[in-house]
């Protein structure tokens, strides 16, 4: 094995805050320690394979089984290894929901058999809540820790127990051949609008990470790790240039993939591997238990980073047996429960069904209009059916979901349409949830949230029903729709001016009733009723009998209704052609373009 000494060179990578590997010659030091760091992050319940169409890659039994051979041969090259993960280590979809039909966490059992040294908690950890989260803790080693300086669980008492039994911590350290490592966790600040934390409270980030070395360092420990979940890899160097005293970060939540000339690959690189940021190696890998990365550094007797092998990098998760254990015991029974799903047809469609990640996020599809209309078409069927609940008591209802909670990323092609299917699309445990008296006004305030940040491809993005609207994307953020109408053509708001007198019921999920992806109902002072139907049974349920089986064409064209239009500047001829007075007189044009 050979090493490289470094030096941080600045340069561009994906942003202008990346910064490339360099290479210098150091004199030569006699290292006080070797550690490899294996590490990974956003798992995400891909336990059977990386997949559609990758059998053979990923996975969570051939995970497994390249960590025991990758720390077999460092520990036996007298190397000390730790075990890291930063984040996301489950997620909704059909593989968790058979852990929760079963009664067992099989990511769980996953963990246990990587044996990892500590665990940070991503933003996924907590989408099915804190006491979902809290159970499936206590599933995993007690020996294994979970990470995270910046939140304070006081107001949860089911992780709170867990903080008070040493099982969730803000750092912890690991011994190796009397050498300590400093492990200091952090989760994403947007927490709250982007997950279900409940009642805990999310710090800022630089400050408590900040706070944890300090006290680390203060006892004597030299060599410091910062693991986190910031949801991207800009966010981590942007927060490492204001941290002291840290010797690796290791990041989680942005998927970047960063690879070296001569690594095994399968997607483009996003960088090298490591990163550099102030002289602080920063790595991270591509989810879903496609690769591990592995870290091989040096430290001298004071703590400082020496050199970092050229033998790391990614390692592609394949050809090799999947571990025998976590084949029984969790893939079989998981891909059994999956099966059960996917054989169970509930509809046709006539149509392609795009749920796109970069459409669903940007533009109406027909997949979200179908969503929609199954929030709005149950919460129709829950008032009929229950005449003890005034439910309904607006003037007209509205349906609304944010891109971010479907989740299938492709188009579903004509054909059947399975219990499995709806899974894929809507795979988390939101609520259907009705809010009432929603005036005009609020409505303005609430779409223009929910294009304010379309340039960004941001989840808060809005598919809708009962109503069209349009918008102008070159407008200022939260100024920019300017035309709202009821789907029957009714106008509501017009050229700055309102023109409907009444109240709306709009049916959404409990998310973003919390606020989540900042949505602003909690400003509004806007109270809301949870239906107890997740919004997937909503789904399934208007399918297999509002449309009796069958998604039309008709009903559902490729292109959308014409629900959501973006204005479009037009090309006006340069002033030369026309003089300042016709440019004047022709004006910015200005036209309408369904985005499809």
């Amino acid at each position: 094995m050979t090493f490289r000494t470094y030096r941080p060179v600045r340069g561009a990578l994906l942003s202008t805050s990346m910064l490339l590997l360099g290479v210098a010659a150091l004199p030569s030091v006699v290292s006080a320690a070797s550690l490899t760091i294996l590490h990974n992050n956003d798992g995400e319940s891909q336990l059977i394979n990386a997949g559609s169409g990758l059998e053979e890659f990923g996975g969570a039994a051939r995970f497994v089984t390249i960590v025991n051979q990758v720390r077999a041969e460092r520990e036996s090259a007298d190397r000390d290894v730790i075990t890291l993960s930063s984040g996301d280590n489950f997620l909704a979809g059909p593989e968790f929901n058979a852990s929760l039909s079963d009664g067992i966490f099989y990511d769980a059992q996953v963990l246990n058999a990587i044996n990892y040294d500590a665990i940070v908690l991503g933003n996924h950890d907590f989408d099915f809540g804190p006491d979902i989260l809290a159970d499936f803790i206590d599933s995993v080693d007690a020996e294994i820790p979970y990470l995270s300086a910046n939140l304070d669980f006081a107001g949860e008492a089911n992780l709170q127990n867990l903080v008070d039994q040493g099982r969730i911590r803000k750092s912890t350290i690991i011994e190796r051949d009397g050498e300590q490592y400093g492990i200091v966790g952090a989760t994403t600040e947007a927490l709250a609008s982007i997950s279900s934390p409940g009642d805990v409270e999310i710090g800022e980030v630089v400050s408590s990470v900040q706070g944890e070395i300090d006290a680390l360092t203060d006892a004597g420990v030299n060599k410091i790790i910062f693991v986190s979940h910031l949801q991207g890899i800009d966010t981590d160097i942007a927060v490492l240039e204001q941290l002291n005293g840290v010797d690796v970060a290791i990041a989680g939540g942005g998927d970047e993939f960063l690879a070296n000339e001569g690594d095994v690959l399968n997607p483009e690189p996003d960088g090298p591997y490591p990163l550099l940021v102030n002289g602080v190696p920063v790595v991270t890998t591509q989810g879903e238990y496609r690769y591990l990365g592995v870290l091989d550094i040096e430290f001298d007797g004071d703590g400082n980073l020496l050199s970092i092998s050229d033998q790391s990098g990614p390692v592609l998760v394949t050809g090799v047996e999947g571990d025998a254990d976590i084949l029984n015991n969790v893939v079989s029974p998981v891909q059994a429960a999956i099966d059960a799903l996917a054989t169970n047809v509930i509809a046709t469609s006539e149509v392609g069904l795009d749920g796109v990640r970069g459409n669903i996020r940007t533009q109406e599809t027909n997949l979200g209009n179908l969503i929609t209309d199954a929030f709005v078409w149950q919460a129709e069927q829950v008032a009929a059916g229950d005449e003890s609940v005034s439910l309904l008591t607006g003037d007209a209802v509205i349906g609304l979901a944010n891109g971010g909670g479907i989740r299938n990323n492709n188009v579903i092609p004509v054909g059947e349409i399975s219990e499995l299917d709806t899974f894929d699309i809507l795979p988390f445990t939101n609520f259907l949830s009705v809010i009432n008296d929603v005036t005009p006004q609020d409505l303005l305030t609430i779409l223009d949230h929910a294009v304010g940040a379309v340039e960004f491809t941001s989840g808060r993005f809005a598919q809708i029903s009962g109503i069209n609207f349009a918008y102008d994307p070159e407008a200022e953020a939260g100024s920019r729709v300017v035309e709202i109408t009821l789907a029957d053509g009714t106008p509501i708001y017009l050229d700055g001016e309102f023109l409907f007198d009444g109240v709306f019921d709009l049916v959404t999920v409990d998310f973003l009733a919390r606020g989540g992806d900042s949505y602003p109902f909690a400003d509004l002072g806007i109270e809301f009723s949870n239906l107890g139907i997740s919004y997937q049974q909503a789904l399934f349920n208007f399918i297999t009998e509002g449309l009796n089986g069958v998604i039309s064409a008709a009903d559902y064209s490729e292109g959308g209704e014409g629900r959501i239009t973006a204005l479009e500047v037009t090309d006006v001829p340069a002033p030369g052609a026309l003089g300042l007075l016709g440019l004047a007189v022709v004006g910015i044009a200005m036209r309408r373009r369904q985005r499809a």
